[in-house]
């Protein structure tokens, strides 16, 4: 901005231009924060077509996928806790930011709980349920 003073008594114009001081300035804008990574986990039942779901599922099937992934994470860093015994088919490297499981039904619910250890956030943590099959209907 700028501004013109007159200076009457000496006969003088100035043009000076309004410096903005520090205490003046705009507040920087701070970097957009890093958002808070979250967990998602949906079930996957094999031989039907997929359906958005989370932890759980109201379908019979053989086998299931269950899709473990992590929203407005970083790019790598990862440490995928899996259960003894169940197969993963896909992710669950310090690289990707999803654990992919395949779990065989039984007669009875499972349970299964995938955890991620993410540096500088924590450890994140989903609880898939595999309801029990018998035959071709739940149990």
């Amino acid at each position: 901005m700028l501004r013109t003073l007159a200076l009457p008594l000496l006969g003088l114009v100035a043009s000076t231009a309004m410096a903005t001081t520090p205490a003046q300035a705009a507040p920087a804008q701070a970097p957009a924060a890093l958002a808070n990574p979250t967990m998602t986990c949906q079930i996957l039942p094999s031989g039907v077509p997929p359906r958005q779901s989370t932890c759980g599922t109201f379908r019979a099937a053989s086998t299931y996928v269950v899709d473990n992934a992590v929203q407005n994470g970083p790019a790598s860093g990862y440490t995928w806790i899996v259960p003894a015994g169940i197969r993963v088919v896909g992710g669950c490297r310090t690289d990707t930011p999803f654990c992919d499981l395949s779990v065989r039904s039984g007669l009875v619910d499972q349970d299964i709980t995938t955890s991620v250890v993410i540096p500088g956030f924590g450890t994140l943590t989903a609880n898939a349920v595999i309801p029990a099959v018998c035959g071709r209907f739940l149990c």
